[in-house]
């Protein structure tokens, strides 16, 4: 099966490479980039109190159903799952420097699908990954994380 996905690097709010999946075929650039979509990303919310409150636990492929508060902010449906094997296209996120040292990380991947083009930013206990979806449709992000922090909690 070929990989549905363009991968971008990008780095999460402590820094923490991960990458970000966008349907092949669309625009891997918004109207939006460079200082306005700075702007756009520090005006939104970047505390857990503030995020709609999520249990997403890492478990199989299938969907999940969300809630109407995350409704509300333009999801329909996720799936979150442990990431392997890793497709040969899609090189590895570099390293994290803060992950203690002996304790192995795990990669995983967050699929959901958009309905509203909006700037997501999604929450473990660890970290924060945002998301600009400019289009409708099935978006993911591929990430590391320590067993037991790979859950989202919160998605703004």
């Amino acid at each position: 099966m070929t990989d549905p996905f363009q991968w971008v690097h990008v780095s999460s709010l402590k820094k923490t490479p991960y990458q970000v999946g966008i349907k092949k075929g669309e625009h891997l650039t918004s109207p939006r980039k460079g200082d306005d979509l700075k702007i756009e990303l520090a005006a939104k919310p970047t505390e857990h109190a503030k995020s709609v409150h999520v249990d997403w636990e890492v478990g199989d492929k299938t969907w999940k159903s969300v809630s109407q508060d995350v409704r509300d902010l333009g999801i329909s449906r996720y799936r979150l799952y442990e990431a392997r094997p890793v497709a040969a296209s899609r090189p590895r996120p570099k390293e994290t420097p803060e992950t203690p040292a002996g304790v192995a990380t795990t990669y995983y991947m967050l699929e959901f699908t958009s309905f509203k083009g909006n700037t997501f930013s999604f929450h473990t206990r660890d970290d924060f990954f945002d998301f600009f979806a400019f289009s409708d449709g099935d978006h993911a992000i591929w990430y590391r994380a320590a067993p037991g922090s790979a859950a989202i909690i919160g998605v703004i």
